[in-house]
Order: structure tokens, then C-alpha cells, then sequence
């Protein structure tokens, strides 16, 4: 084998594990894996949930847009008027102010 990269998930072995889906980096070939497990669109006024039942709290990456421009969410944007956060199942969002759009992506790397 020539020279590789492979970042296992908690639990697993790099250097015996052949198990592709076991890896949040497994760069073998030419292209690096990239585990996104889904991405979308969703509009919420309240409260807005998008299930990903992984078992476990993955990495998330949430933008607000208005179809112009994106805004990268944190955990709340410190005025009150929205947030995001993650559970063992599901990735929720709440808008304070009216309806928002929200674009995310859900990785498979667990976060905690």
C-alpha cells in the first residue's frame, strides 16, 4: 500500500479496520471521503426539527439565508431571535422573529 490517510471514528482501528463507513477521513484513492449524511432546506416559524437518528450528536453546519446571502449559524445567534442545536436524533431550529430559511448539512463525525 503507498501512502494513505485515515482518521477513524472513537471505537475503531485505522490500521486494521477495512470497514469504509467506520472513518470520518479515508483517503485511499484519489479523493478524500467527505461523510455527509444529508443536507437540505427548511423554513421555520416556531420551532423546526429535521430527524437524522444517528444515535449520537453529529457535526452540524446551518446557514440563514434569504436567498442573497448566508449567514453561518452558532449554537444561538446572540440576539435571541433564533438558534440551532443538535440532539442525539434530531437537529433543531427555533425562530423568535417571524419565518426564517435555514440550509444545513449533517455529518456523520460525532461531536459528542
Amino acid at each position: 500500500m503507498g501512502m494513505t490517510m485515515r482518521v477513524s471514528l472513537p471505537g475503531y482501528d485505522a490500521l486494521t479496520d477495512g470497514t469504509i463507513d467506520h472513518y470520518s477521513i479515508y483517503a485511499d484513492s484519489d479523493n478524500i471521503l467527505i461523510k455527509e449524511k444529508t443536507r437540505g432546506t427548511i423554513s421555520v416559524s416556531g420551532f423546526g426539527t429535521v430527524n437524522h437518528n444517528l444515535g449520537y450528536v453529529p457535526l452540524i453546519y446551518a446557514y440563514l439565508t434569504d436567498g442573497t446571502t448566508a449567514t453561518f449559524c452558532t449554537s444561538t445567534n446572540g440576539f435571541g431571535q433564533f438558534d440551532v442545536y443538535a440532539t442525539t436524533n434530531d437537529y433543531i431550529v427555533r425562530s423568535i422573529s417571524g419565518t426564517r430559511t435555514f440550509k444545513y448539512f449533517i455529518f456523520h463525525d460525532q461531536q459528542v
